[in-house]
């Protein structure tokens, strides 16, 4: 039987070697970035699946429509609002949800502990002359309660952290229901109730039609004055300008944002239409919560699941019809 051609649009990094390591023997393996004119065209017409990054700045309509064969899509990414589903094949697209939990995870807790222990604003102020070892304002973490909205792998691996601090887990997801260990499991039906009581929010859910707004100036009321609030998702799960007004008036408030409204990701530049970062109350990073120098491990388990998917299993972790709405 002749082997299935697997072509891999995004740039192969760190290197192309995990791909041939892990798929080498059981495909016909291609990387569009190494091929030029004919070449590209004969690949794209011969694919039977393709291994996606960012499809707007892989591939262009034209080549879209040149994807005859394929029959499965593995996205290397955990969501999949960035992807042009029109462009494409209809045809099972998968996602990497959970790949890169532990490098998500250790990011919510640096997050979440900059923000109680003020280290963006203490480092600020260090640079500029001022020494105070008795500014009020860090607190712990220990023996307060976390909030995870989303539990899937990321979610899990952040409770552990926290559970491992000295937190109560709360968590909330479709079904309401894990066989994780955690103090109370809920859906969005519970939203209030857990809200209210947290000193920790953390969101890792998936943004689809339901979930995106799923925080506004409403939700943001409920949280307690000095809760901290960590985004590693989408930024469109939370209304922007009610997050910027509840941290402006209440400075006791403070937020970890990996994610953002506008990204070069989806848009080609990073904007925000408040001044987010001239906040003291708020820490920031540029969306690499899932980045790790040292470590394959997601990719790794995302080129296994194709390895499987050659093999004849079914696909698993499918894109939802309701993650494509935008």
């Amino acid at each position: 039987m002749a082997l299935e051609n697997v072509l891999v649009t995004a740039p192969p990094r760190p290197s192309a070697s995990i791909y041939r390591d892990l798929l080498g023997d059981r495909c016909q393996l291609q990387f569009l970035t190494e091929l030029d004119g004919a070449e590209r065209s004969r690949a794209l017409a011969a694919a039977d699946i393709l291994i996606c990054g960012h499809v707007r700045n892989e591939l262009t309509a034209g080549e879209a429509a040149q994807l005859r064969r394929v029959r499965f899509i593995q996205l290397l990414h955990s969501g999949a609002d960035h992807i042009p589903f029109s462009m494409l094949p209809r045809v099972p697209i998968a996602c990497s949800r959970g790949k890169s939990a532990v490098e998500m995870a250790e990011h919510v807790a640096a997050l979440a502990l900059a923000c109680s222990r003020r280290i963006a604003l203490e480092d600020r102020k260090m640079r500029a002359g001022q020494f105070d070892t008795y500014a009020a304002g860090p607190r712990v973490l220990a023996g307060g309660r976390c909030a995870i909205l989303g539990f899937g792998g990321a979610g899990q691996a952040a409770a552990k952290i926290f559970r491992g601090l000295g937190m109560a887990i709360d968590a909330i997801n479709r079904s309401g229901k894990t066989d994780q260990t955690v103090d109370f499991i809920g859906t969005v039906a519970d939203l209030q109730q857990v809200l209210c009581r947290s000193d920790l929010i953390v969101i890792t859910m998936a943004l689809t039609s339901a979930s995106a707004g799923l925080i506004g100036a409403r939700e943001l009321g409920w949280m307690k004055d000095d809760a901290i609030l960590v985004n590693v998702s989408r930024a469109d799960l939370i209304d922007e300008s009610s997050l910027y007004e509840r941290l402006r008036r209440q400075p006791r408030f403070s937020a970890g944002l990996d994610v953002w409204w506008i990204e070069p990701f989806r848009h080609g530049e990073f904007r925000t239409d408040h001044p987010f970062l001239e906040l003291d109350n708020l820490v920031a990073s540029p969306h690499n919560s899932a980045q790790a120098a040292n470590s394959d491990l997601g990719l790794a388990q995302t080129l296994r699941h194709v390895s499987a998917v050659l093999a004849g299993q079914a696909p698993r972790m499918l894109v939802d019809e309701d993650e494509k709405f935008l």
